[in-house]
């Protein structure tokens, strides 16, 4: 990559692309520190788009010098890095990729660091001091998540998905990093079987791209909400609306359970990946830029466990 005084452009890669903010996060600190840098919002298309344009990026026809990946690439992209950072190494998911000047791609994730850095600065949660926690979803979000869990020892992961296969998959994966934790998967439907109907988890992360966009809280599970309702001491919502918090976030003030969305996560592992890409900024005047960009957006939304 060229040096911290240099030219520098980035990308944000993903399907859809068009509701991310990432581009203005980066712009913001390329802005107010004076770097002649650019992100650029790339929407490959489909897989068969993507990993064209993964091949541009190594050969150096695309002129990115490193990107972040987001929904649904994070694993696809894993066969194709030359090398695998520690953090992506025990999540299984890659959402910073780093090309080099020889056309070698390093990939990482700072989604990991992002989730456990919003939990405690959103939820006043300090991940080692958790018991138990449910994640919805088995995508490359999923993957950071129970990563970041598993790494923070939680001993007791409940993970939900689509289908059975695909919570036992996940766990599979998962499970080598984790050997003191205690799992358990199913399928949404089969969810309140596996579960105890006495106990009440610390903590339950939607990991699932539900509620980015048009959909609702009423697309999930029958009967999920009341079980919510009943069994989450916090809910943490890892995606996030440009104008309002998500109607899941929403739901959960409304019943008095302390809740956020995927503002903060978002703030945090920019900081993360743009560090890993370079730029040499510190973390504490990032993170009041990045603030600040959001408030000129009207979208400053980050105390929303207090209902905000």
């Amino acid at each position: 990559m060229d040096g911290q005084g240099g030219g520098c452009r980035l990308a944000v890669i993903g399907t859809p692309i068009e509701h991310s903010l990432s581009a203005l996060l980066h712009e913001a600190v390329f802005k107010e520190t004076g770097l002649p840098w650019q992100t650029d919002l790339v929407d490959p298309g489909d897989l068969e788009g993507f990993l064209r344009l993964i091949e541009d990026i190594r050969s150096g026809a695309a002129g990115y010098s490193g990107a972040n990946i987001t929904i649904p690439y994070k694993k696809a992209i894993l066969p194709f890095c030359d090398e695998l950072l520690a953090p992506a190494q025990r999540c299984g998911a890659v959402n910073t990729l780093l090309r080099t000047d020889e056309g070698r791609l390093i990939g990482s994730n700072s989604d990991s660091g992002g989730f456990i850095r919003a939990l405690q600065s959103e939820l006043h949660i300090n991940a080692h001091h958790l018991r138990s926690a449910v994640i919805c979803g088995t995508g490359g979000v999923a993957h950071a998540v129970a990563g970041a869990l598993v790494t923070a020892g939680v001993p007791e992961l409940v993970v939900l998905s689509r289908t059975q296969y695909r919570a036992e998959d996940f766990i599979a994966e998962l499970q080598r990093s984790g050997e003191n934790t205690v799992w358990s998967g199913a399928a949404y439907h089969d969810a309140f079987s596996i579960m105890d109907p006495e106990k009440i988890f610390d903590l339950c992360v939607n990991a699932t791209p539900l509620g980015m966009l048009d959909d609702t809280i009423q697309e999930m599970p029958k009967g999920w909400l009341s079980w919510l309702n009943q069994h989450a001491r916090s809910i943490f919502d890892a995606v996030y609306r440009r104008n309002e918090p998500t109607l899941l976030v929403q739901w959960a003030h409304k019943n008095n359970i302390p809740a956020t969305d995927g503002l903060m996560m978002l703030i945090e592992q920019a900081i993360i990946s743009l560090r890993l890409l370079g730029v040499a900024t510190e973390p504490d005047e990032m993170r009041a830029i990045m603030k600040k960009a959001f408030t000129d957006e009207g979208i400053a939304r980050w105390v929303t466990n207090q209902g905000a």
